[in-house]
């Protein structure tokens, strides 16, 4: 059961993220979404989500990349991960408030699915489960719980050695945390946040090609 829930299922979620970010492409460039134009919205709810989640996001991989080298900064990147997480989290959360309900409620372009209806649930319970470990008292100094158990579970999903093993006895709260994040990485692209963060990335890439295209052309 440990390698089903943490080994499998995680896998198996990214999967889902990266096949239902390329079906999304295929079937409409992310047009459907929050962030197609196409519903009438809060541009605030957009920068608030896209900077809430950022915020927590950055300094974590920053935390995850460090803790693997020699330079002594584990502490201090310790440190800015979880303040910003705990400042970050309500942005996030406030965003997401502002770009879905106004969907749910007064209704859009694209009909409202079961996805849609459990998106911000899933989101508020991966937001919320972050902040509650942070301030989790039993989780303090040296002994914070999540350095054993979910800051060693999840970074080792993308080495040669995961270690599923890690969260078979951790704590109720640390579990529900993995599982809302893996969850919601699971059905990110079916949502109407898929075009989020692709949409502004795929528009890059497609300014620089152009320009990189120009540039070589004015050379020739």
């Amino acid at each position: 059961m440990t390698t089903l829930v943490w080994l499998v299922v995680p896998y198996l979620a990214f999967a889902s993220f990266g096949v239902g970010h390329w079906w999304r492409w295929r079937h409409d460039r992310f047009r459907s979404g929050v962030a197609g134009g196409r519903t009438d919205i809060s541009r605030t709810g957009l920068w608030l989500f896209r900077i809430g989640i950022l915020v927590v996001l950055l300094p974590r991989i920053g935390r995850i990349l460090l803790s693997r080298t020699h330079f002594g900064f584990s502490v201090s990147v310790s440190q800015v991960a979880l303040v910003s997480e705990a400042i970050a989290a309500p942005i996030a959360l406030t965003g997401a408030v502002l770009l879905l309900l106004p969907a749910m409620v007064n209704g859009s372009t694209r009909p409202v699915t079961i996805v849609d209806r459990i998106t911000l649930p899933i989101l508020a319970a991966a937001i919320l489960s972050g902040v509650l470990v942070i301030f989790d008292p039993k989780s303090t100094g040296s002994q914070d719980i999540s350095e054993h158990t979910l800051f060693v579970w999840f970074p080792s999903l993308f080495g040669l050695d995961p270690q599923p093993g890690v969260m078979a006895h951790a704590p109720l709260l640390y579990r529900v945390r993995g599982l809302t994040v893996i969850l919601a990485i699971a059905v990110w692209p079916y949502t109407r946040l898929a075009g989020l963060f692709a949409r502004p990335i795929g528009h890059g890439i497609r300014r620089l090609t152009t320009a990189l295209t120009s540039a070589v052309r004015q050379a020739n």
